[in-house]
């Protein structure tokens, strides 16, 4: 696969081709599978294998390079490695699967200490004990800049409870599970201040950005609540997580701008640095809520389930339409056109 000259054949840079999203589409298009026990392939949180005994196991990897997802200033070890570990474990819980093998490869500094090793690993540890993984394997490396850590998250989930991101229909509500613009605003507050500083004025924005919650539980109580129609988890900010749901289904999406709901944290850390919360709940991402599409008649026993089994809030924030447009509609009924989120190669951004 000749995955170094897909950019060369429309330019040189992968902004112009239209950023990740759309890069990872051209590559999908180079890659022809054709075994029947791939079920799904490239194009969603995690590929899905067929396996024995009425179950399938999902697979998803993420890498994390210090200097573009952390800084070592902001963090420590243990926090790094639970979150390496977690934003693996939320795109198990958007299959609304539950997590079974983690391994872990990592290059490191040659000049790191065996202390921050084996911080990271306990924090790596404490986040798969805590959502019912383990760690079985990996590699280490060392590497001539900064620290690189890729995990490999694997999973299992009945046939029948297992839930896409290409299957939204129009009329189906849109929900999200927690509040969201937490961890933008830890960022913000980090980047404006420092650790020190941002963990005493609002440490639970910081938690948010630097140890986030994988809604795993939440997953599987929506995929056995029955009706959900997609999911995926909020990493790259709630509206350009929906456009990607939204162009996997072939639909458009209306979202309320006053259900959005705006984390406590977020409002606070806006106060204190005269900053905008709204926008960081509907584009700052790494929230790694949980959003789905459900059909209209099984929204509220859904929302309902989720709460009962887990105690986290669930909002109704919209709907999705037949066209292909998605849209934040405000309170006074204007109609904002909705822009990506984080993308790696786009030359602007949101809230990261």
């Amino acid at each position: 696969m000749k995955q170094a000259g897909l950019a060369k054949r429309v330019g040189t840079d992968i902004g112009a081709l239209g950023g990740e999203f759309a890069l990872i589409e051209r590559i999908a298009a180079g890659i022809k599978t054709r075994d029947d026990d791939l079920l799904v392939g490239i194009g969603d949180d995690a590929a899905v294998l067929r396996v024995s005994g009425g179950k399938r196991c999902v697979v998803t990897t993420d890498m994390l390079f210090e200097d573009v997802h952390f800084r070592l200033a902001w963090t420590d070890a243990y926090r790094l490695g639970w979150k390496a570990v977690a934003v693996n474990l939320s795109d198990i819980a958007a299959m609304g699967a539950q997590p079974t093998f983690t391994f872990v490869a990592v290059a490191l500094r040659a000049d790191s200490s065996v202390c921050f090793v084996e911080e990271l690993y306990r924090g790596m540890r404490d986040a798969c004990a805590q959502y019912g993984s383990v760690v079985a394997g990996g590699d280490t490396n060392v590497s001539p800049t900064g620290t690189v850590i890729n995990v490999t998250q694997m999973g299992e989930v009945k046939q029948r409870h297992t839930i896409l991101r290409r299957d939204a229909a129009p009329g189906d509500r849109i929900l999200v599970t927690g509040a969201l613009g937490n961890a933008a605003a830890g960022l913000a507050l980090l980047e404006a201040e420092g650790r020190a500083s941002a963990e005493m004025i609002s440490p639970l924005a910081v938690e948010a950005q630097l140890r986030p919650t994988p809604r795993v539980f939440e997953g599987r109580a929506a995929a056995r609540a029955g009706g959900v129609t997609a999911m995926m988890d909020v990493s790259d900010g709630l509206l350009g997580d929906l456009r990607k749901l939204c162009r996997s289904s072939r639909v458009g999406a209306r979202v309320r701008g006053e259900c959005v709901p705006v984390g406590e944290a977020a409002r606070a850390a806006a106060a204190h640095l005269n900053a905008d919360a709204d926008r960081w709940a509907l584009y700052g991402g790494e929230d790694y809520a949980l959003l789905m599409t459900v059909a209209p008649d099984r929204a509220d026993a859904v929302r309902a389930e989720i709460e009962e089994k887990t105690g986290t809030p669930v909002s109704v924030i919209g709907e999705i339409t037949a066209d292909a447009e998605v849209a934040l509609v405000r309170e006074d009924g204007t109609c904002e056109p909705v822009r990506r989120g984080w993308d790696h190669f786009a030359g602007t951004n949101g809230a990261h």
